[in-house]
């Protein structure tokens, strides 16, 4: 965490991505970026569901999923 962290901000080919620690005290709607992209990470998910729709459709319990990564997309 500490290491992805200390990375500070990330250019994505969506866009851009900066990275903070969630406080106690963060109210999304003070933020000036109407919208956030968030990298999520799912365990220990059976290869049976390594699948784009699959994968997909277990996002947007969270929000609209925008993209796979290359790894993902190679089921590595």
């Amino acid at each position: 965490m500490w290491w992805v962290l200390g990375m500070g901000s990330w250019q994505l080919s969506l866009g851009f991505q900066r990275l903070f620690s969630w406080t106690i005290d963060f109210v999304p709607s003070t933020m000036k970026s109407t919208k956030t992209q968030a990298w999520v990470r799912i365990y220990n998910l059976s290869l049976e569901y390594w699948r784009p729709r699959a994968i997909f459709s277990i996002a947007r319990g969270i929000g609209t999923p925008l993209s796979l990564d290359d790894l993902t997309m190679k089921k590595e």
